[in-house]
């Protein structure tokens, strides 16, 4: 079980706007208004980070929080950090907007149970394709077939022990994969096969009749026992129109499989986003439903959820994410703190809205 220190608030269904938010500003104060300073004295009952200087991880090397400090190498916790957790506790008790959010959409992937919402959702549906990167820039997938590639057949013919893979990560895989097939003179690229059309199986494996690309996944570990991964897949027979990604479905999939990671164990990060760079195809699963294009790199994929952050803020009420400013007035934590307004409220991309709790 775990906890946390802190309750989340549930987000209002309304915003409360004062009558007198257009009145305020902080250029022009009122005449007969108070101002003033809050001194407060914080303690700190358990170890406390405030991150200051950070280093990224590495291949071979974690990530680094220092601590934040001043110029004299004092440490210290900045005003805004401050200013920020009462800016979040003033928003909630003034039932102010929720609008300082990413747009993110959540991703799913529950293969705990046959009968889950996500599996109900994919059974059948999912499609296979070659992700590209267009002249312009932008990318689409071009649809193909896919069937099973058994890696016991692949034993045979290589004339190898079991198990083919002993490592289940994608890195590991077309590393070892590459490796077979230059020792062998075969083209790891093509294979010609048929196909057992009751299995959906590839059979004759560089003997049969129909041309298809191999592909490996890193869902599971390899293992020779009955629990144990023993098929990957061939895509072929790419021949229908292309499908245009759009650059939201974009960005949905770079954030789900974690594209500024740095892991070799994940599959985009640790092999396909450079495969993608060098300008070659990237075999995907994908599912149209909903009117939202859902790019995986697994037969059972992650898939981007039908809402994003914006779409349930929308839910409770749309006057959230409405601009604050002269049309829309100022809720009470606007008045307070500030808010940028018009094209610079546009151009900011640095704001992170932080978790509304106590």
């Amino acid at each position: 079980m775990i906890s946390a220190p802190y309750n989340f608030v549930p987000l209002a269904n309304w915003v409360h706007i004062p009558e007198w938010s257009t009145q305020v500003s902080h250029d022009w104060p009122f005449q007969d208004g108070v101002s003033g300073e809050l001194s407060l004295t914080l303690t700190t009952h358990t170890p406390l980070l405030v991150g200051g200087q950070q280093t990224k991880a590495e291949q071979d090397k974690p990530g680094e929080v220092t601590p934040f400090q001043l110029p004299g190498g004092r440490y210290a916790i900045p005003g805004s950090s401050i200013k920020g957790m009462l800016r979040a506790v003033i928003e909630i008790a003034g039932f102010g907007r929720m609008h300082q959010v990413d747009e993110q959409r959540p991703a799913l992937r529950d293969i705990t149970q046959s009968d889950s919402i996500y599996a109900t959702r994919i059974q059948g549906k999912i499609k296979t394709g070659f992700l590209s990167r267009t002249l312009d820039g932008k990318q689409e997938i071009h649809p193909c077939k896919m069937v099973r590639l058994n890696h016991r057949d692949l034993e045979q013919v290589f004339k190898i022990p079991k198990p083919i893979f002993e490592r289940g990560s994608v890195t590991d895989k077309y590393r070892r994969w590459k490796e077979l097939c230059a020792t062998r003179k075969r083209d790891p690229q093509n294979i010609l096969f048929d196909v057992d059309t009751t299995s959906k199986v590839a059979t004759n494996l560089y003997q049969g009749k129909i041309p298809g690309t191999p592909v490996f996944t890193g869902q599971i570990n390899e293992s020779t026992q009955k629990t144990g991964k023993s098929k990957d897949f061939i895509f072929h027979n790419d021949t229908k129109p292309p499908i245009s990604v759009q650059p939201k479905e974009w960005a949905d999939f770079l954030r789900i499989h974690g594209d500024e990671e740095k892991r070799d164990e994940m599959s985009w990060p640790g092999y396909w986003k450079r495969e993608y760079r060098a300008g070659k195809k990237v075999p995907v699963f994908y599912l149209q439903d909903e009117g939202l294009l859902r790019i995986g790199l697994a037969y059972m994929p992650k898939l981007a959820g039908d809402f994003s952050t914006w779409n349930m803020i929308d839910h409770s009420s749309t006057k959230h994410r409405a601009p604050p400013g002269q049309e829309n007035g100022y809720d009470f934590a606007d008045l307070l703190f500030g808010a940028l307004v018009g094209i610079l409220a546009q151009r900011d991309r640095s704001f992170r809205h932080r978790d509304r709790s106590f």
